[in-house]
């Protein structure tokens, strides 16, 4: 601008973003709720497994308690009651075990730390596999004797193995009224040097091809009145959020196949 030009005035132009704020944090309230939800389901779930779990040990101590009462009244006897006090002592170890490992899957809070995946793996596969066996489903996990340290969130990785092996569950129970079906599930852990990659594989029949694209989509559900339609979608939506990774079908034919990506 020279000393002869004419200064006309300046263009300010404002823009109010509290209308997007409100949105973003009304999102982020709505996600949370949806997450806490979904742990409420995860957690019914857990209950049932809890209780297939504990009805073996408890019929069997019931059964050495009896028996071990009818020996005691004879004096002979004394080496098959010290027989049924460690068969007791065995069976209480297990229930005990099992209270650990369901009192400690959410008990981490939601946040990052180095852990072992197989150890994380372990917990979700111990408290699936009693639903899994009384519907007669064979529960297979396959992996490598190598290291499997990661830094990630070990409590949103479990949430999201145990949803697809929940929904796998839930679809093979369908298919168990043929006399001639042999259901499984069947875990993979592999990894190269960047990555674990979780397979979850079931043979429950496949998925539709023209519902398959939209699995992922929130209130999307194949299960009719009994389903929510948030299952897999709060899965991607953590991975988004949260995991370094990626969660995707590969395989929507017979058997049905789910890979989770983890970054080391």
């Amino acid at each position: 601008m020279d000393k002869y030009s004419v200064f006309d005035g300046v263009f300010i132009m404002a823009h109010d973003v509290t209308h997007e704020i409100d949105l973003e944090q009304n999102k982020q309230k709505q996600e949370q709720i949806l997450l806490q939800n979904s742990k409420m389901v995860a957690l019914g779930e857990m209950v049932s497994a809890i209780s297939h779990q504990y009805k073996q040990p408890l019929n069997t101590l019931l059964l050495l308690a009896s028996d071990t009462q009818e020996l005691l009244s004879g004096m002979s006897a004394n080496e098959k009651a010290l027989k049924n006090i460690l068969n007791m002592r065995m069976n209480i170890d297990l229930m005990n075990e099992t209270i650990d490992v369901f009192r400690n899957f959410y008990k981490e809070d939601f946040c990052e730390k180095s852990f072992d995946l197989i150890d994380v793996m372990d917990d979700v596969l111990y408290i699936c596999r009693p639903q899994l066996q009384v519907k007669n489903i064979k529960l297979n996990f396959i992996y490598d004797d190598e290291e499997h340290q990661i830094t990630s969130y070990p409590t949103y990785v479990k949430h999201v193995l145990m949803n697809i092996i929940i929904n796998a569950k839930d679809e093979l129970v369908k298919k168990a009224m043929r006399c001639d079906f042999e259901p499984y599930i069947t875990v993979t852990l592999r990894q190269d040097w960047q990555k674990f990659t979780i397979g979850i594989e079931d043979n429950a029949g496949g998925i539709d091809k023209n519902l398959a694209k939209q699995i992922f989509e929130p209130f999307f559900t194949t299960k009719g009145g009994e389903g929510t339609g948030m299952g897999l979608y709060l899965c991607k939506l953590i991975f988004e959020k949260k995991l370094r990774g990626d969660i995707k079908l590969v395989s929507a034919a017979n058997p049905t196949k789910f890979e989770i990506e983890l970054l080391k």
